[in-house]
C-alpha cells in the first residue's frame, strides 16, 4: 500500500467524506496540502505519521466513551 493509499483509509476511517478538510485542520494545515500529497505533487512527510497515529488514538478514545454509553 503507498502513503497515499494509506492516507485516504486512515482520513476516510477518521472523518468520513470530507477527511480531507477535517484532517488538514486537525493537523494544523492548509486543505491544499492534503491535496497536494495525494496528488503527489508534494511528498507526504515522515513526521506527519506519528502525528496522524496522534489523531487516531483520540478517535479510539472518543469511541471507547461513546461505546460505554451504548
Amino acid at each position: 500500500m503507498s502513503n497515499i493509499e494509506k492516507l485516504a483509509l486512515i482520513g476516510q476511517a477518521l472523518y468520513g467524506q470530507s477527511w480531507k478538510s477535517e484532517m488538514a485542520k486537525s493537523l494544523g494545515y492548509d486543505y491544499r496540502r492534503i491535496q497536494h500529497w495525494m496528488t503527489g505533487t508534494r511528498p507526504i512527510p515522515d513526521d506527519i505519521w506519528p502525528k496522524i497515529k496522534i489523531l487516531v488514538e483520540q478517535r479510539q478514545d472518543e469511541f471507547a466513551k461513546i461505546k460505554a454509553l451504548i
